[in-house]
């Protein structure tokens, strides 16, 4: 066999293999530590969600799926109220936000991929003790209403029918070429900016896939 035969070979056996692994929804999340309510309504229509913290009552979590060519790259949101009575969430202060500050994106080399919001942030004005994470929540909160997640019970998106509150194209908020990402809980370093860290295989998070189009 000759050398440029075996470099086809390889070639083809890469691209297939990314096209498996693109073909099967991966979270790196536990199950076993999923609220049973949520556990219950995993789907190949949903994902497996990751637990994402955000502060208030709710247990909040998000699943991917993979993306095929000229898709968008779907994450959904999941939330748990665990306790007795409704709990309202707030579609702009509270889900927007969390779009915003409670998740990061790493590529497959464990580097950090800056939204689009943080190339903008350098021409604001002075925020005084406010982070800069949290600027863009005085500009968006233009559609806010509560949206009330019952006692014991889990709320989430599918893909086969998107609401806009609880799914999001990573797309809006980050430039993703094709390659492999992972979405996992977001740490602020001092002063509030993202932590200087490397991900790679996260133990908690979400994979998606962008495949070029």
């Amino acid at each position: 066999m000759t050398v440029q035969a075996i470099v086809l070979l390889l070639s083809l056996a890469a691209n297939l293999s990314l096209r498996g692994e693109a073909a099967h929804e991966r979270s790196t999340a536990d199950a076993s530590t999923l609220p049973k309510a949520c556990a219950e309504e995993i789907s190949p229509d949903t994902g497996t969600p990751a637990r994402i913290p955000w502060p208030g009552s709710l247990w909040w979590g998000v699943s991917a799926r993979p993306t095929v060519p000229g898709q968008e790259a779907l994450v959904l949101l999941w939330l748990y109220n665990a306790t007795d009575k409704p709990q309202p969430v707030m579609t702009c202060s509270d889900i927007d936000s969390f779009w915003i500050s409670a998740i990061d994106v790493f590529d497959a080399q464990g580097r950090r991929v800056p939204s689009r919001t943080e190339g903008d942030r350098k021409n604001w004005p002075p925020l005084g003790k406010q982070s800069w994470q949290e600027r863009p929540r005085l500009e968006m909160c233009t559609r806010n209403f509560p949206i009330e997640i019952p006692a014991h019970s889990c709320r989430h998106g599918i893909f086969s029918k998107t609401e806009y509150d609880f799914s999001r194209d990573l797309r809006r908020y980050y430039v993703l070429p094709a390659g492999r990402y992972f979405v996992v809980p977001a740490e602020d370093g001092p002063g509030g900016v993202p932590a200087k860290r490397t991900v790679i295989e996260p133990k908690n998070g979400v994979e998606v896939i962008v495949l070029e189009k």
